[in-house]
């Protein structure tokens, strides 16, 4: 019989993820590479929505900055940034981010749109000095996952995502 071993770290695409650090539910959000939306749909019971809180374009890059939001929360449950490179996407797509109040994954899922997510970097914000601008969190921290997404083996778009640490394991038994 082969002895159990205590794992304090397992591999994500080459980098590291502390176990001791992170919760199950939070390694989970980090980690994963499908839509979030679709997750917090699954994790909450609710429908999600996302607001745009701004949204430019300069030169051929798409700039957003949204928020995820449930019905029973008048929080956000998740932040985003997103930066989309113009010329990679199809014009219907391009208006699509440039006109409706959508989410890439919600976009992506609708229209059957093949990408791949490549997971960047995770870490957790420690102080709300260090928090985002346009982030209005009653929280202490914040987990924050960066990742890009590709289509047809180009990147096409990167995006940051913020989740309220002290928010999070109230999704699990909702």
């Amino acid at each position: 019989m082969v002895p159990k071993q205590s794992v304090t770290s397992f591999n994500t695409r080459q980098m590291r993820i502390d176990e001791n650090r992170f919760s199950p539910i939070e390694r989970v959000l980090l980690t994963h590479d499908g839509t979030v939306t679709r997750m917090l749909e699954a994790l909450t019971g609710h429908p999600i929505t996302v607001t745009i809180l701004a949204r430019h374009i300069r030169g051929e890059t798409l700039y957003r900055r949204v928020a995820l939001e449930s019905p029973v929360d008048p929080d956000p449950l998740v932040w985003a940034t997103s930066e989309v490179d113009l010329q990679s996407l199809d014009p219907q797509y391009e208006a699509m981010l440039r006109e409706q109040e959508i989410g890439i994954g919600a976009m992506f899922w609708n229209e059957r749109f093949e990408t791949f997510r490549e997971l960047m970097d995770f870490d957790i914000i420690a102080t709300q000095e260090q928090f985002p601008s346009f982030i209005t969190a009653n929280t202490s921290e914040l987990l924050k996952r960066t990742y890009s997404i590709h289509h047809k083996k180009a990147s096409i778009m990167n995006i940051v995502e913020y989740f309220p640490k002290d928010k999070i394991e109230t999704f699990i038994g909702e």
